[in-house]
């Protein structure tokens, strides 16, 4: 059976996602859900970590998670990334959060 949502997937110690970041937006917003990643954009420069600062930030809050919750496992030099959230910090509808548009789960 094909997993409908594949930038996201469930382990033993949490939740990864898989995310394209787009460093350099306007304001930091969900862009696309693709087949292997949701785009994000964010309000930060490509400089010194502060595009991954923001998208950690950005994670959590969309999650509706603590920052500390969120972690990047790979992808810190590039734009496809993997980011871990801990499963006990997940909230209790994350489910429903990550099922349906989340352009709506602001």
């Amino acid at each position: 059976m094909n997993d409908p949502h594949p930038w996201w997937e469930v382990t033993a110690t949490g939740m990864n996602l898989f995310v394209r970041a787009v460093p350099g937006a306007k304001k930091s917003e969900i862009a696309a859900i693709t087949a292997e990643y949701v785009r994000i954009r964010l309000h930060a420069q490509a400089v010194e970590g502060q595009a991954n600062a923001e998208l950690l930030r950005f994670i959590a809050q969309w999650c509706n998670v603590r920052k500390s919750a969120v972690s990047l496992v790979s992808g810190e030099h590039a734009r496809l990334k993997k980011s871990r959230g801990r499963r006990a910090l997940l909230p209790a509808r994350h489910h429903d959060v990550l099922t349906s548009d989340p352009r709506t789960c602001r």
